[in-house]
């Protein structure tokens, strides 16, 4: 019998696997979270976006957003992806996995668009 990641790379390859993957239920596969706040009911992100939360039966909403036109994203001061608040939590995940049994995936969220 193969692993969960086995089945899984099998799929990814265009082989025949033993099951059609399913990363929810099977734990073909792990995602690993990155420490930056992307999102929030009220306030900036780590991005530089606005959100407001106007009505409480609601999820928040961006509301301002840091770049006025395309031609400012060269200067647009991107976070760090080495920033310990960012990387720590990934590695921390990362560690944490079962390399045998599941592939790692990065989530890389929101971002700034």
């Amino acid at each position: 019998m193969v692993s969960p990641r086995e089945n899984f790379l099998l799929a990814v390859n265009h082989k025949e696997p033993y099951w059609l993957p399913c990363p929810l239920f099977d734990g073909s596969a792990i995602s690993i979270q990155h420490g930056l706040i992307e999102r929030r009911s009220s306030g900036l992100d780590d991005w530089g976006v606005r959100w407001e939360l106007k009505d409480q039966r609601s999820d928040s909403f961006p509301t301002c957003h840091p770049l006025e036109s395309p031609d400012m994203v060269d200067d647009y001061p991107m976070p760090s992806p080495y920033e310990p608040k960012i990387i720590e939590k990934a590695l921390e995940s990362a560690s944490k996995a079962d390399r045998e049994n599941a592939i790692l995936i990065g989530d890389n969220g929101w971002g700034l668009f």
